[in-house]
C-alpha cells in the first residue's frame, strides 16, 4: 500500500509536469511570435510536433525513474536535492528532441526560441519537482484518507525505523503506538499500548487500519492469533524484513519461474553478455600487449638478467584462479635462480631479488607476461589478484568470506591495487582491506568500473605507491 502511494505521487507529478510543459511551451511560442522580429512565418504545426517530442522525453524519464526514492526520503526533501533530478529530466527531454531533430535534419526550430526555452523548462521542472509532491500528498492523504498504524515487536527495532515512519507521514501514515512484550526498554518510541495479545482491543479502540510487524512471523510469538485478528478486523499487514540483520550481511531477493529466493551477493558477471563484453575488452588489451609490447620488454629484461642474475626469463608459479582452480601464472623472473622459498612473501629488502628486479617489481614490469594468461582465459585484465594456494588457505582461515573473491577471474590489476592495498601482507587488517575491495568489485562490476581501474593502474605504474615491491 505504501509503495503504491509513492508510485502514485510520482506518476501524478510526472503527468502534471507534462501538462505544464505543454502550457509553458505554447506560452513561450506566443511570446516568441510577439517580440522576436522575423518570426511571423513560424509553422505552428511543426512546433506542435516539438512539444510532443518534449512530452515523450519526459515520459521516457519517468519510465526509468526509481519512483520509490523521489518524493519524500527519510531526510526531508529540499530544493537543493531537486537540482540534479530536474537537470536529468531536462537533459533527457531536450536530448530526445535534439536527437530527433538531428535524425530528421530538421532546421525549422528557431535557435533563439530553443536556447531561451531551455532555462525556463529547467526552472519549471525544478519548482514542480520540489512542491508538487507535498501538494498532492496533502490533497490525497489527509483527513479520512489517513492511515493509523501500530507496530508489533521490539522497541529497539521501532527506534531503527523511526525516521522512515516520520517520512511516511507525508503519505498519510500516522504511527499510533507499539505492542511489545519487551517492557524493560527505556523511553520506548512510540508509546507502548500493551502486548501483542492486546491487538484486537487496540485496533478497535484506536481505529487502527494498518499493522507493521517489526520482524518475520517466525520470530513473533502468537503470530497465528495476530493474523486471525488482522483478517477479522480488515486491517492491512506489513512485515519488516530483517534477514540482513540476522545473517549479518545484505540480502538480495529475486524470483525465478514462480519461486522466490534470497541471495547474499549480487554478481553482475553472471550475466553472459557482461562476461562476453569483459572478455572482449581483455582480448582487445592483451593481444597488442603480447604481440607488440611484450617482445620489446622481454629483450630488455633478458639483458638485465644476463648482467645481474643469469637464468630463465620467465617465472611460473601455481596460483588460485576462478572457483579456486589452479593455473600457472607467468611473470618476468625478478629473483635469483634456485629460490626454494616460493611461498614466502617478498619483503622490502629481500635478498632473493636482484637489483634490477626491484625496479621491475616497483613499476610492475614483471607482471607484463600475465597478458598471456589473459589470452589463455585464465586471468582477466581487471579482477582480484591471484594468490598462492598456501596463502589462500591461510587467508580463508582468517576471513570467512575470503573465497567469494574467486567468483570471478583473477586480474592483473584490481580495485584493491588501485586503492593502494598491495605489497607484503603483515597483519590481518592488510588482507581484510584487500578482501573488502575485491568483494566490492565482485558485487558491483561494470564496464565503467573496469575502465576506471585500468586508467588508475596506468597512473600507479608511472607513480608507484610506497607499498609497491
Amino acid at each position: 500500500m505504501i509503495r503504491n502511494r509513492i508510485l502514485g505521487i510520482s506518476n501524478l507529478v510526472a503527468a502534471c509536469q507534462c501538462l505544464l510543459t505543454l502550457l509553458v511551451f505554447w506560452c513561450w511560442v506566443a511570446l516568441y511570435l510577439a517580440f522576436i522580429p522575423g518570426s511571423d512565418g513560424t509553422d505552428l504545426t511543426v512546433y506542435a510536433g516539438y512539444s510532443v517530442l518534449l512530452i515523450i522525453g519526459l515520459f521516457l524519464d519517468s519510465v526509468h525513474r526509481d519512483a520509490a526514492s523521489v518524493p519524500f526520503p527519510v531526510q526531508r526533501p529540499s530544493i537543493i536535492r531537486q537540482i540534479p533530478l530536474a537537470f536529468r529530466r531536462m537533459a533527457i527531454a531536450i536530448g530526445f528532441l535534439f536527437f530527433v531533430l538531428v535524425l530528421g535534419k530538421d532546421r525549422a526550430l528557431s535557435r533563439v526560441f530553443f536556447c531561451s526555452f531551455i532555462p525556463v523548462f529547467y526552472v519549471l521542472l525544478l519548482i514542480t519537482g520540489h512542491y508538487l509532491p507535498g501538494i498532492f500528498s496533502r490533497s490525497f492523504f489527509r483527513g479520512r484518507h489517513g492511515e493509523r498504524m501500530i507496530l508489533v515487536g521490539s522497541p529497539e527495532r521501532a527506534a531503527a525505523v523511526r525516521d522512515w515512519l516520520f517520512a511516511k507521514q507525508e503519505y498519510g501514515f500516522r504511527t499510533v503506538g507499539i505492542l511489545t512484550d519487551d517492557l524493560d526498554f527505556t523511553n520506548p518510541w512510540p508509546k507502548v499500548l500493551g502486548s501483542p495479545s492486546c491487538l484486537d482491543a487496540v485496533v478497535e479502540e484506536h481505529g487502527i487500519t494498518q499493522v507493521i510487524l517489526l520482524q518475520p512471523p517466525e520470530a513473533t510469538s502468537g503470530f497465528a492469533a495476530l493474523r486471525e485478528t488482522i483478517y477479522r478486523r480488515g486491517v492491512r499487514l506489513m512485515i519488516l524484513n530483517n534477514l540482513d540483520e540476522q545473517l549479518h550481511h545484505p540480502v538480495f531477493a529475486f524470483e525465478d519461474d514462480g519461486l522466490k529466493f534470497f541471495t547474499l551477493h549480487q554478481e553482475p558477471l553472471e550475466n553472459p553478455f557482461s562476461r562476453l563484453l569483459k572478455r572482449a575488452i581483455d582480448v582487445a588489451i592483451a593481444l597488442p600487449a603480447v604481440c607488440i609490447v611484450l617482445p620489446v620488454v622481454a629483450a630488455f629484461v633478458k639483458i638485465l638478467q644476463i648482467v645481474q642474475s643469469p637464468g630463465p626469463l620467465l617465472y611460473r608459479q601455481t596460483r588460485s584462479g576462478i572457483q579456486n582452480r589452479c593455473f600457472q601464472i607467468m611473470k618476468f623472473r625478478t629473483m635469483h635462480p634456485g629460490n626454494h622459498e616460493q611461498a614466502k612473501q617478498a619483503t622490502e629488502r629481500d635478498s632473493r631479488i636482484y637489483a634490477a628486479g626491484r625496479m621491475l617489481r616497483r613499476f610492475s614490469v614483471d607482471e607484463l607476461p600475465q597478458f598471456i594468461n589473459v589470452l589463455f582465459g585464465e586471468m582477466s585484465v581487471v579482477g582480484p589478484r591471484p594468490h598462492l594456494v598456501e596463502h589462500n588457505h591461510r587467508f580463508a582461515e582468517l576471513l570467512s568470506e575470503y573465497h567469494i573473491r574467486s567468483f570471478v577471474k583473477p586480474g592483473i590489476t584490481g580495485l584493491a591495487q588501485v586503492r593502494r592495498f598491495r605489497g607484503e601482507i603483515m597483519r590481518r587488517a592488510d588482507i581484510a582491506s584487500r578482501l573488502e575491495s575485491d568483494l566490492v568489485y565482485v558485487e558491483n562490476w561494470s564496464l565503467i568500473l573496469d575502465c576506471s581501474i585500468i586508467l588508475r593502474t596506468f597512473w600507479q605504474v608511472l607513480f608507484p605507491p610506497a607499498t609497491a615491491r
